[in-house]
């Protein structure tokens, strides 16, 4: 099967292939950056030719896509699941505690690539693309989810997009930005309590 000259894998050992590329690139990319690495290095890293490589992307670029992509929706997927596993509003206030804890973690875990593309997300029209469909499908699944645990407020996608910046912006503090003069508990507590203020309007 293939789009654009681009083949979508459908058999195991093409899609162990096309993974190891993303594997090799997502290393290359924590260590080195976006732009101090390209794809003869990836393929190299992966034990594939670059012709090899081709096959499955188009361009460094898609290989970041694709990267940020899985891992934002694994994320998200992860979060989703402690969401619907929540059996009253009473348990609300815990998952988001945890919620920001695993987020900070995910951030730690790919800080350079993270921060690049936002970044990038300022200037390239794909890569702006794929950062406000990400946000806009959690926002769809995150507002259902809540809807179910009967939380009947008003304007809830807004108010979802308001709580995601409030704890992205908590998260690149902690893991970008973080000073000894902050008190982060009282921060982190403070953004719980928002969150709820907002949802039970």
């Amino acid at each position: 099967m293939q789009t654009n000259n681009v083949v979508i894998p459908q058999q195991p050992r093409s899609i162990e292939k096309k993974n190891k590329i993303m594997d090799a690139a997502f290393l290359l990319f924590t260590e080195k950056g976006y732009y101090n690495t390209n794809t003869a290095e990836i393929a190299k890293q992966a034990g594939v030719s670059t012709g090899i490589l081709y096959r499955y992307f188009t361009d460094k670029k898609a290989i970041y896509l694709e990267i940020y992509q899985s891992r934002s929706e694994e994320s998200y997927h992860t979060l989703l699941q402690k969401l619907n596993s929540l059996n009253s509003k009473s348990d609300f206030n815990a998952f988001l505690s945890d919620c920001i804890d695993y987020i900070v973690s995910t951030h730690n875990s790919a800080k350079s690539i993270h921060e690049e593309f936002e970044a990038l997300a300022h200037y390239d029209a794909d890569v702006a693309k794929s950062f406000h469909g990400i946000k806009e499908r959690a926002i769809a699944d995150i507002a259902s989810s809540l809807k179910k645990l009967q939380f009947n407020t008003s304007h809830t996608h807004e108010k979802i997009h308001l709580i995601i910046d409030l704890i992205e912006s908590y998260c690149h503090e902690v893991v970008y930005n973080k000073e000894e003069c902050k008190d982060y508990s009282y921060l982190k507590q403070t953004i719980i309590d928002t969150c709820l203020f907002l949802l039970q309007r």
